[in-house]
């Protein structure tokens, strides 16, 4: 499988959703999948050649992020690679380039909701001076839920860490399916230490992105409270961010000693979670917290503010500690509960490595490639054609339907024994070619729809072209719930009377659907197998209006649609043969002999 994440935020960078993307890439391509990544280019750093990077400039707001500026080479990028599944990790411009893109190609696309983009814009945009205040919370709270009902909902699904972050997506009217898959931790790497703890020095550990939406003021008061009781308690912060000098007046203010540790390598990072008597996070605005997990990963007890996500896999009491959101002096009495209680802190960090297996990146990445096979899986459309002598037209009917956008069809044609090279036509283009020596419309249409492998079924005429998005039009109707059966709009080349006549019956056609009485045509029907299985298909005996027969059926089991959209071009030989007049008189007859005595014609004249 082929899949291609779009991110606004990557490699050199370090966050959470960077994390995220780079586990779930390496999990991926262990598992033998192609990861493909689109990311902002970033100066002076060397990319993978799986990388398609994107000219782009420092979004002076929220440095994490830069602003892409769109590219076609990007496109040809993509078609080249010819994706099973895109993956948009963020909502910013290289996002919506990915949203765009798969819309534009068909492909089909996912979305991971990281963040939460309304705390984030109040905390980075919004100015808190009341004398420069440029817009309300309240409005801000409105235009990203606006933003996001539109932005989520153009996605075939979207992919939440937490159930609270489902609540807040289902609260903004987002309507596609929405899946709950945390971010996986790598439990191998994040492994306990044998080694036991130093009782002279109680590491309160923090680990992140030092930005004002953490929350981290709150934890520097409730270590001063802390620190009072424990002076041998070091606090260590890992991670860096716009926040940090801020943070650093604080503590300097508050006269504690903090150790801002900035980005540190793998090795440390490991050794810093082991050695930790415990693990705070005092965040509100976390969709799931991945350092939370890694220290739990590494049997450390955490204590997390009891908000959003956190509560989905932090048990108070039992693998870790729930505090008041924004209060200090409840997250001091937790974080004192931990050093004092040692019976406490050992049920915790036992539980806590016990949490994280069940939320390894491996059984992550399972349930996401579950849901790639699900979106991506494209049913197979079997075109049955039959024909009798059709080598001036067959080819350019095939050509069609090579040409398709959507590419998961067989075509087999029923051959009445031509005696041109019809069938060596046929077989040029790859197509299952069976001499059925029988004449019979119903009878060839029946013989190749036993023989089809696909789940929806497409009945043509050997003279009948299909526009190249047409088997992408009908798929996605045709597997809406209720429906069994679909017709394409006919429309012929040829002059304004023969165009005029083939409208107008697809137009009948489309009225008749309206009112809930189809009757569709044979040169472009369309149902599910399993529908025409279950009607016992065409009626071998009739040789006219088969097709109406077929429709009529249809319709008693389920619902018959006209797809005006998806367009078919068949040839008016038969008007040019036998004269527009009588050719309307004998469909017009034959339909209402059929309606009232169930007696169609016997006989229709065949036109080569």
């Amino acid at each position: 499988m082929r899949i291609v994440f779009f991110t606004d935020t990557y490699k050199p960078q370090i966050n959470g959703v960077v994390r995220a993307v780079t586990d779930t890439e390496a999990i991926l391509k262990k598992f033998g999948h192609e990861v493909f990544i689109v990311c902002p280019k970033v100066k002076g750093y060397k990319f993978p050649k799986n990388v398609f990077t994107c000219r782009a400039y420092d979004f002076k707001p929220y440095p994490e992020y830069k602003a892409a500026i769109p590219s076609r080479k990007l496109i040809k990028w993509i078609k080249e690679i010819e994706p099973d599944v895109i993956h948009v990790h963020t909502p910013a411009t290289i996002g919506v380039f990915g949203l765009a893109i798969a819309k534009m190609l068909s492909i089909p696309v996912v979305a991971t909701y990281h963040t939460l983009i309304d705390e984030y814009f109040k905390i980075y945009f919004i100015s808190r001076n009341i004398k420069k205040i440029i817009i309300t919370d309240l409005l801000i709270s409105k235009l990203v839920k606006k933003f996001t009902k539109i932005f989520y909902n153009k996605f075939d699904l979207v992919i939440v860490p937490s159930l609270a972050i489902k609540k807040i997506l289902l609260e903004a009217e987002v309507k596609v399916p929405i899946h709950v898959i945390p971010n996986g931790v790598d439990t191998r790497r994040f492994s306990p230490s044998r080694i036991k703890k130093s009782e002279k020095e109680i590491n309160i550990l923090w680990v992140g992105r030092l930005g004002k939406e953490k929350s981290l003021d709150v934890l520097l008061r409730a270590f001063k409270i802390v620190y009072k009781k424990f002076p041998n308690a070091r606090l260590i912060l890992i991670g860096d961010g716009p926040d940090r000098e801020r943070l650093e007046n604080i503590a300097k203010n508050l006269k504690i000693s903090v150790e801002f540790f900035g980005y540190v390598n793998e090795e440390e990072l490991k050794n810093s979670y082991r050695e930790a008597y415990v693990f705070v996070s005092p965040s509100t605005t976390e969709t799931q917290g991945l350092s939370v997990l890694e220290a739990m990963s590494s049997s450390c007890p955490v204590i997390v503010a009891n908000s959003l996500a956190f509560k989905d896999f932090v048990k108070h009491g039992f693998n870790g500690l729930l505090f008041k959101p924004k209060n200090a002096k409840d997250l001091a009495k937790k974080i004192t509960l931990i050093i004092e209680n040692k019976s406490l802190r050992d049920k915790l960090a036992k539980n806590a490595r016990k949490s994280a297996l069940e939320l390894s990146k491996e059984k992550q990445a399972e349930n996401l490639l579950s849901i790639y096979k699900e979106i991506s899986k494209k049913p197979l459309v079997s075109i049955v054609i039959p024909s009798l002598n059709e080598e001036k037209y067959i080819g350019r009917t095939l050509a069609s339907i090579k040409n398709q956008t959507y590419k998961n069809c067989e075509v087999i044609l029923v051959d009445g024994n031509s005696k041109d090279r019809t069938r060596e036509i046929a077989r040029r283009y790859g197509c299952k070619v069976i001499v059925e020596k029988r004449r019979g419309i119903g009878l060839a249409r029946n013989i190749g729809a036993n023989l089809a492998k696909g789940e929806i079924l497409l009945f043509l005429d050997a003279d009948t072209e299909i526009e190249k998005d047409f088997l992408e039009i009908l798929v996605k109707r045709i597997k809406e719930k209720n429906v069994v059966c679909a017709s394409g709009y006919i429309k012929a080349k040829g002059s304004f009377l023969e165009r005029f006549i083939y409208r107008a019956t697809s137009e009948i056609a489309n009225f008749l659907s309206f009112i809930d009485y189809p009757h569709f045509y044979g040169n472009c029907l369309s149902c599910k197998k399993s529908a025409f299985i279950q009607v016992h298909g065409f009626n071998e005996a009739l040789a006219t209006c088969e097709d109406l027969d077929l429709t009529r059926k249809l319709a008693k089991i389920g619902k018959c649609i006209f797809l005006r959209d998806a367009i078919a071009y068949s040839s008016p030989r038969r008007i040019r043969k036998v004269g527009a007049l009588k050719i309307c008189v004998f469909h017009i007859i034959n339909f209402f002999k059929y309606k009232l005595l169930k007696k169609p014609h016997e006989e229709y004249a065949i036109v080569r």
